[in-house]
């Protein structure tokens, strides 16, 4: 069994900084709706309906 790195450090009231093993990204958003952008690129768009 492998272990991982993974760390949450809450910048603002509504933005977080995602550091893990592999890349760094960032969260935006709110409770419903977030954004996240991370360092190789990838995008999400997360909706809650």
């Amino acid at each position: 069994m492998g272990f991982g790195f993974r760390k949450c450090i809450k910048l603002f009231k509504r933005v977080n900084l995602n550091l893990n093993k592999n890349s760094v990204g960032i969260n935006i958003g709110t409770k419903d709706t977030r954004c996240s952008v991370n360092s190789k690129g990838e995008k999400q768009l997360l909706s809650v309906i």
